[in-house]
């Protein structure tokens, strides 16, 4: 399976909702080095279930983890998967981003693609009390709301 393949496909799945694409290569090893490919997608947050259903039918992916980027008013989620994990050195890394406003973090659910997803399923929302606390030291954090879930207790 080559990067182009995936990115094809998910264009003509997803259309006008495929926001942007673009594909990292590098070389690993040493003694034998041989290119890798980091897929990148980014699609809007209510595309989300559509993008992550299709590399499901299509691509049989695992689900890696869930990162996040503070952009200012906005946060970033990037659902990194892998497919292709089952030839040898045909591994892709593939990522799957959509952007949200701070004012607004709410999300359509993928655990009925990937049960795990559900201990996933609150790190939008964590880091963006941790992020808030982060930016507030020298304020008391805010109470919380009876909706809003437990602030995180990290470092």
């Amino acid at each position: 399976m080559k990067p182009v393949e995936i990115l094809d496909s998910f264009k003509q799945a997803l259309g006008d909702a495929l926001l942007d694409s673009h594909t990292v290569e590098r070389s690993v090893g040493v003694r034998n080095p041989q290119a890798v490919y980091d897929v990148w997608t980014t699609v809007p947050p209510e595309r989300l279930h559509d993008a992550v259903a299709h590399l499901c039918r299509e691509f049989n992916p695992h689900i890696s983890v869930i990162s996040g980027d503070d952009l200012g008013d906005e946060l970033a989620l990037n659902y990194h998967f892998t497919v292709g994990w089952s030839e040898r050195a045909g591994e892709i890394t593939f990522t799957i981003r959509t952007v949200l406003k701070k004012s607004d973090l709410r999300l359509p659910t993928i655990t009925d693609l990937f049960p795990g997803a559900l201990t996933r399923a609150g790190k939008a929302r964590i880091l963006w009390d941790r992020l808030r606390r982060h930016s507030r030291r020298s304020q008391p954090v805010p109470a919380r709301g009876r909706d809003d879930p437990p602030v995180a207790q990290g470092p």
